[in-house]
């Protein structure tokens, strides 16, 4: 759930629905944590990611770098209570980047 809610305030930042203070307060908070970049001084909350693909046997075989990654969407959650055994939550993210590179390893 941490991953998501990290998540979910990246992307409300980046639109600052209620006020602009959503977004410096995120830019301040969060400049240690995340390789922000600068654009004529003002900075921007992009992100480097790696995706690794594994084999069959769990084995990296080749990475994808994206350089300067946002979130544009992240699904909602579904909360169950009728379920008897231990569901995980599942939410998808959909980002946008600039370009990015095919590593094998």
């Amino acid at each position: 759930m941490v991953n998501y809610i990290e998540l979910l305030e990246w992307l409300i930042a980046l639109g600052f629905p209620n006020d602009y203070n959503q977004y410096s307060g995120f830019v301040g908070e969060r400049l240690n944590r995340f390789p922000f970049t600068t654009a004529q001084d003002e900075p921007a909350a992009y992100s480097d990611g790696t995706l690794t693909i594994l084999d069959s046997s769990n084995n990296p075989k080749t990475n994808i770098l994206f350089k300067d990654l946002f979130p544009i969407a992240v699904e909602a959650l579904d909360f169950d209570i009728t379920s008897a055994s231990v569901e995980f939550f599942v939410a998808i993210a959909t980002f946008k980047y600039r370009t990015f590179e095919v590593e094998a390893l």
